[in-house]
């Protein structure tokens, strides 16, 4: 089991703790509506900035803004409306050797609720049953950790992304959105200087009679007009962690997907570690069908 039961109780402090602040942007779907008891409004998506004691056990603050989305900006309708959160959270690693917890938070304003943290630099909410929570074509569950430099990313794959290798559909599609400049950089993508977020598409195919991988189609910001085509593979590292690869799919150069959990795909740079996301757009692509 991933998710530890604890004993709960309310803090009282109002103060931001310090240390560590990740942020980022989700979608509002409605458990994550009923988990911060935000009501009945109509919430396209949802801003969060946690700031969390960096320690096995502390304080935290969610500072929540929500609302409809304003199109052609990163804000939202009105100015949307904003949620503070307060409590307390425990780490419980997954694994002894490995960068890898489930953080449970609990507070007398909302559910409890868990998140999986990878290394230092991300952070995903997890379902009720300990799965990666699914996004959707706009915004993804992850955050990252602000003001810390890049670091190596820790490679793990859910029970669920086995899920991968026994799939059986014609066509798997995942779809997201991403920061514009750390994965062209990764890539050596020339783009405007006004780019911010790249809008992604990637269509998995398999062999209709064997089931194994095939086909891929991407499409992405970039390449409106046209379709990136080619053959993808699904390798496991020592680890365990199951890894796409997108063969010459940008120029020459392969691009990489680790498989997170069923749902979830996390882009990965060519040494294979983790992109970090900004407080709008995370590295992550959803399954939509």
């Amino acid at each position: 089991m991933l998710l530890a039961t604890l004993a709960s109780f309310h803090c009282a402090s109002v103060r931001a703790p310090g240390n560590a602040v990740f942020v980022g942007s989700t979608p509002g779907h409605r458990f994550v509506r009923d988990i911060f008891r935000l009501g009945n409004d109509s919430i396209d998506f949802i801003k969060w900035t946690l700031h969390l004691e960096d320690a096995p056990m502390g304080n935290f603050r969610l500072e929540l803004h929500y609302g409809l989305a304003k199109p052609n900006t990163s804000g939202f309708y009105s100015g949307g409306k904003k949620h503070v959160i307060v409590g307390t959270y425990t780490m419980n690693p997954v694994r002894a050797t490995e960068s890898l917890s489930v953080f449970q938070f609990t507070s007398g304003q909302a559910d409890t609720f868990s998140m999986m943290r990878y290394g230092e630099r991300l952070m995903h909410l997890l379902e009720a049953d300990g799965s990666l929570a699914t996004g959707n074509g706009g915004w993804s569950y992850t955050l990252t950790r602000s003001g810390t430099p890049h670091q190596a990313g820790y490679l793990y794959s859910m029970p669920g992304a086995g899920y991968m290798q026994t799939d059986t559909a014609r066509l798997s599609r995942f779809e997201g959105r991403s920061p514009c400049r750390e994965i062209t950089k990764t890539y050596d993508i020339k783009v405007p200087s006004e780019c911010f977020k790249l809008k992604w598409r990637v269509d998995l195919l398999r062999d209709a009679a064997t089931g194994v991988p095939a086909l891929y189609r991407l499409f992405y910001t970039l390449h409106r007009q046209s379709v990136v085509e080619g053959r993808w593979t699904l390798r496991q590292d020592l680890r365990g962690a199951r890894i796409i690869q997108l063969h010459d799919a940008i120029g020459h150069k392969s691009l990489y997907l680790l498989v997170a959990d069923r749902n979830v795909l996390f882009f990965l740079d060519s040494n294979n570690n983790l992109l970090p996301g900004d407080r709008d757009f995370s590295y992550t692509l959803n399954r939509i069908f």
